[in-house]
């Protein structure tokens, strides 16, 4: 579409699952939300694609992708899915900055193993909402998160739990967050994702052109099993943390950190057992959209978790 696509006041988009009552046979995946603009696209209300429903793996979530060749800014965005089924995506991508007032709810009971929330922008990024990929379903991994800007903004929290195993022996993996900045990186909300009991604490890279600073980080594997999780920070200017837990129920090693400045002294650790078995997570990009971007430095790379033994951090 040619110019600006603007929602006005609290105007929403609205393609979740109508179903009303949740149970096996009544159950439906939310639907999908297309913005194209050669301009700005500004959404201050609602922009749901949200699943119902109780079945097995039934009632996933939506989709919402935004192009824009100007600015975006967005409300409240949720494509989460019912309490069996995977939650869906959410795809920005814009030459402008990007700014994400209300909370992103992309919660349900297991991730896809390929949808994904990336924002990815020519400009800043700030986000001032609750991010949540947390999932429901037992020894189910919780979903990752890419952004990627000049300077990147999280002030709002981000959750992304691994659900429980009844057994306490192989609970679900904690979340992943990357973050890419030309410029500086600055976490003021709590990030949490940590391992279900007995499961491998969440992943978090961060790179920056400039400082980077974070409130408290949770990526800790609770239980008998549990794997600690990873953080791996590069920067170009002073870095600065909150506390740090990637303690693990069975397995944990000594972070090595240098020139860096810390707001607390707490103890970093990560499992060397957990790095044995690569995971490596992709954000998933529809085709239509893939052949678009193919020459575009917009184009986001691949989430690779845990690909390596050794935890860095220069600066």
């Amino acid at each position: 579409m040619s110019g600006d696509i603007e929602l006005q006041g609290a105007s929403s988009i609205d393609v979740s699952n109508n179903a009303t009552v949740a149970n096996q046979d009544n159950c439906g995946d939310g639907g999908n939300i297309t913005l194209d603009a050669a301009g700005s696209v500004a959404t201050h209300g609602d922009l749901l694609a949200r699943g119902f429903g109780g079945g097995e793996l039934c009632g996933g979530g939506g989709t919402l992708t935004v192009m824009a060749g100007g600015s975006a800014s967005f409300g409240h965005i949720a494509t989460s899915a019912g309490p069996n089924g995977y939650f869906g995506y959410v795809y920005i991508s814009v030459t402008g900055p990007v700014t994400v007032e209300g909370a992103i709810d992309m919660t349900g009971g297991a991730w896809s193993g390929s949808d994904d929330l990336a924002i990815i922008s020519g400009g800043d990024v700030v986000t001032n909402g609750t991010i949540n990929l947390s999932v429901t379903l037992p020894e189910e991994a919780a979903g990752p998160a890419y952004l990627s800007g000049h300077d990147v903004t999280v002030n709002g929290s981000v959750m992304a739990r691994g659900d429980d195993d009844p057994y306490e022996r192989y609970g679900g993996y904690g979340g992943e967050l990357d973050i890419d900045a030309t410029g500086t990186i600055d976490i003021a909300a709590d990030m949490v994702l940590p391992a279900a009991a007995g499961g491998g604490g969440g992943v978090m890279n961060l790179n920056a052109g400039g400082d980077i600073h974070t409130g408290s980080l949770d990526l800790h594997g609770p239980g008998r099993y549990g794997e600690g999780g990873a953080l791996s920070i590069d920067a170009q200017g002073a870095v600065t943390l909150g506390s740090v837990d990637l303690t693990g129920g069975a397995y944990g090693a000594l972070l090595q950190s240098a020139a860096v400045t810390r707001s607390t002294s707490s103890i970093v650790v990560i499992p060397a057992a957990a790095l044995v078995s690569p995971l490596c997570r992709s954000v998933f990009m529809p085709p239509a959209i893939a052949v678009r971007l193919s020459s575009s430095a917009l184009t986001p790379p691949r989430i690779c978790s845990r690909s390596s033994s050794l935890i860095g951090m220069t600066s």
